[in-house]
């Protein structure tokens, strides 16, 4: 998946250590969410791969939580 843009939207010490936000979004608009254990540098354009988990809607849009992924 080669995302149009990736964001860190928040992060958040839990008991198991820090919980890191992300949000991307592709060409055609399709919003991927994914709740990760590690920080990695976002930028637009970049590939993602990873597996998805559920699919759900927030404030009306649809989007892809995903999990276990590999930035590039």
């Amino acid at each position: 998946l080669t995302v149009a843009t990736a964001k860190l939207l928040t992060s958040w010490a839990g008991e198991y250590g820090t919980t890191y936000l992300y949000k991307f979004m592709d060409d055609q608009g399709n919003v991927y969410i994914w709740y990760a254990s590690r920080e990695i540098e976002t930028h637009d354009g970049m590939t993602l791969k990873g597996t998805v988990k559920d699919h759900n809607e927030r404030d009306g849009v649809k989007q892809t939580v995903l999990t276990r992924c590999k930035a590039a």
